[in-house]
């Protein structure tokens, strides 16, 4: 267990049982991440990279929930890609590559 503030801590392998379910949905609505929405469990195990100290992460901009909690978890907009997603409602809509130092 990898204590972080607030007395939380970061997901380990036994946590992934119970974190499944819930982020299969979030993926399968195709609103939120630009995964394939039928992604495999074992896909969605691979899907934090980390390069140099540093983690990535790619958020739709129109999710303005999703962005405020990556930011709130240190994360930044490096860029964004302009009609990088193709949501289920909004049509065509920017990805934002975040990242956060390690």
């Amino acid at each position: 267990m990898t204590p972080t503030r607030g007395g939380d801590r970061d997901a380990t392998p036994g946590d992934r049982p119970a974190i499944w379910p819930f982020f299969r949905a979030i993926v399968a609505a195709g609103e939120t991440y630009p995964y394939d929405t039928d992604m495999p469990e074992a896909q969605a195990r691979g899907l934090r990279m980390r390069y140099r100290a540093m983690v990535f992460n790619a958020v739709v901009e129109v999710n303005g929930p999703a962005v405020a909690l990556w930011g709130s978890l240190g994360f930044e907009i490096l860029a964004t890609i302009p009609e990088a997603f193709a949501h289920p409602t909004q049509g065509c809509v920017g990805l934002h590559v975040m990242h956060r130092r390690l």
